[in-house]
């Protein structure tokens, strides 16, 4: 079982909580829609700008599958469909997390980031979603076997020590 195995078996662990949670990278809302379906206490924020982008360096699989603003589009509007049926729990934002996330005010219980698998954009996602946590509440990092989302998480920790922890290795707590 991968990572988001694990931040599944994170959620299964709380789930008579209501938790809200925010994921940074949908996609095509795979991890989103098994949160929604699975724990009907939790409510789900996924925020993507669902655009082509031709210079992601770890998405080869993205570059050839879906290779034109057109097909990105598609995947938008069939997540917006998919998760239709799950209403006031779900909400769908199509916007650069790095443009929205500031002026954003809700709080969350979990944020998990799979956005931008760059170095600094992995970290600036960090320092964005850092104060719309809750007390006590957890950053959940994707594909951290990538060299440049380490050296993101590491930056992160060295620069908040005071304020955050890490625990294996995928996982930030807020103090």
């Amino acid at each position: 079982m991968g990572h988001k195995g694990t931040l599944l078996r994170f959620l299964d662990s709380r789930k008579e909580e209501s938790l809200d949670i925010l994921e940074v990278g949908v996609a095509q809302c795979a991890t989103g829609l098994k949160i929604l379906k699975q724990y009907p206490n939790f409510t789900y924020t996924g925020i993507d700008k669902w655009e082509f982008d031709k210079t992601l360096k770890y998405e080869n699989n993205k570059l050839r599958n879906w290779n034109s603003q057109e097909k990105w589009d598609g995947i938008y509007n069939t997540v917006l469909e998919t998760t239709r049926e799950f209403g006031d729990r779900c909400q769908i934002i199509r916007e650069c997390s790095r443009e929205f996330l500031p002026t954003y005010d809700n709080k969350f219980d979990v944020i998990h980031i799979d956005g931008d698998h760059s170095e600094e954009g992995t970290y600036q996602d960090i320092i964005m979603c850092k104060d719309l946590l809750k007390e006590g509440g957890v950053i959940w990092m994707d594909d951290i076997n990538l060299k440049d989302i380490k050296n993101a998480i590491n930056r992160f920790i060295e620069e908040y020590p005071n304020e955050f922890k890490m625990e294996n290795k995928e996982k930030i707590i807020k103090l």
